[in-house]
């Protein structure tokens, strides 16, 4: 990238392996490898231009929360699930960051979201989401598609695809 600014803390994963240069004026390269998912953090207040130093294309994803401050977070990640997995990578005061595995024909029930959400695949997912009032959507994604689901809204998910949904979830209050 070019030289850029992040103000204040952000987070940061790739799709697939990857070998990050982050280049802050004055000081030495600081070399991240990065596993697929992997989520790393940082505290922000610089200027930086980060180079791709893999033999492949990076596909990374940044993500800065609009708000600094905020109270943390009162309800735990989990609801009510069947052959799903949840891994927590990440608790701030305005974000927290989970892994979401869904095994074939595993679902999530019905839950009403305390915090808007953000959904990114991390690789192909077929998801069906079925919002209380509302016929039921599928989600085909591809690596690296997002949603964004509003705090307040009431769903259950299943995974229709014959592998495992995995997904990374960024929750703001």
């Amino acid at each position: 990238t070019k030289t850029h600014r992040h103000p204040s803390f952000y987070a940061y994963f790739s799709l697939d392996s990857a070998t990050i240069s982050n280049e802050v004026a004055g000081h030495a390269p600081v070399i991240t490898q990065l596993e697929p998912g992997e989520l790393r953090t940082s505290k922000g207040g610089f200027n930086v231009a980060e180079r791709n130093k893999s033999n492949e294309r990076a596909d990374t994803f940044v993500v800065q929360p609009l708000k600094s401050d905020g109270d943390g977070f009162q309800t735990p990640i989990a609801s009510r699930m069947h052959d799903v997995g949840i891994i927590e990578q990440y608790t701030g005061p305005t974000m927290r960051v989970y892994s979401l595995g869904i095994a074939s024909g595993g679902r999530l029930e019905e839950h009403t979201e305390t915090y808007d959400s953000l959904v990114i695949a991390l690789k192909d997912s077929n998801v069906r989401e079925t919002v209380a009032g509302s016929a039921p959507a599928d989600w085909n994604m591809k690596a690296g598609d997002t949603r964004w689901i509003p705090r307040g809204t009431t769903h259950s998910e299943l995974n229709l695809g014959s592998a495992p949904a995995a997904l990374i979830v960024f929750e703001f209050n």
